[in-house]
């Protein structure tokens, strides 16, 4: 019978949560229209729910930020910028900002050392127009996982579980090549140089054997291409990045649609080493039982 007893509690014993973890990261994102700023808070109220793979989801606490003022970066764990085509010195799209979303770049530019100073080992930067494509155009739309939606919802994980500020960029052009990340006063300007170039493409896909990695958890080739339109922006080889997600076929096929600080490249999701955990603490019932338990364990060995 003391097999079995012993046996019994022990089973019981590892059913018991020893803590439950609710991990939540400080995302920060550039202010743009009302619609946009409506269809991004619900993506963030999502977000936690996202986890195609069951091996855990972060949530997220957002923070919208309209570039006047400096917001006290170092309080974030990801800074996202949405796509975005002019400032206040240059562009090449009106004011309303990239096809109507609002968000502009002269913040991003006028607080470019605080940036600098804030950032961390991880930056994710795209061609793609991920967000345009799931607030707006309706195709694959924000119900699709295998796309535009699940596409951020991982960039935004995997940038805010570094070290330091993590750095989301979807594409900063649409039609030439005159952008953000190499204007003057750009925190990316020096280690971008000339790389980024203007490309409109339909497919895009993942790059060979990285389809494991988190920061690609339940995307594919198809889900990332047919968005009428996918990407408007390429990059040649850059110094310290990895090219995740390549140019199909046709004109500037394998150049990198999106590319990723390459240390960091096949790095986890799981909100890095700065997590907000809640931690739930056993019962004063089951600390007696456990005790009893090492104290039964105690006498049979005495005996």
């Amino acid at each position: 019978m003391k097999p079995i007893f012993y046996g019994g509690i022990i089973a019981a014993l590892s059913l018991i949560p020893i803590q439950a973890t609710a991990v939540t990261i400080d995302v920060l994102w550039t202010s743009g229209s009302t619609s946009h700023n409506d269809g991004i808070t619900t993506l963030a109220s999502g977000a936690g729910s996202f986890d195609p793979s069951s091996n855990g989801s972060l949530d997220w606490n957002l923070t919208f930020w309209d570039g006047t003022s400096d917001p006290g970066f170092d309080d974030y764990d990801v800074f996202v910028i949405s796509s975005t085509c002019n400032y206040s010195i240059g562009g090449n799209c009106a004011g309303s900002g990239f096809y109507g979303n609002g968000v502009n770049a002269d913040g991003v530019i006028s607080y470019g050392s605080e940036i600098a100073a804030a950032r961390g080992n991880r930056t994710f930067l795209s061609g793609q127009d991920a967000d345009y494509h799931y607030l707006y155009d309706g195709s694959p739309g924000p119900v699709v996982d295998d796309g535009p939606k699940g596409f951020i919802i991982n960039a935004v994980n995997w940038a805010a579980s570094g070290t330091g500020l993590g750095i989301v960029s979807m594409t900063d052009r649409i039609s030439n090549d005159f952008g953000w990340w190499t204007a003057d006063g750009s925190f990316l300007k020096d280690e971008l140089g000339s790389s980024p170039f203007y490309l409109n493409k339909e497919d895009v896909d993942i790059g060979p054997g990285q389809n494991g990695f988190p920061i690609n958890e339940g995307l594919t080739d198809a889900g990332l291409s047919n968005w009428g339109t996918s990407s408007h922006a390429c990059f040649g080889d850059v110094d310290g990045y990895t090219a995740i997600n390549l140019a199909g076929s046709g004109s500037g096929a394998g150049c990198g649609v999106t590319i990723v600080t390459s240390k960091s490249a096949g790095g986890d999701t799981d909100g890095g080493d700065t997590p907000d955990l809640d931690v739930v603490p056993l019962p004063a019932s089951m600390w007696l039982l456990i005790a009893g338990v090492g104290g039964l364990g105690a006498m049979r060995r005495r005996r």
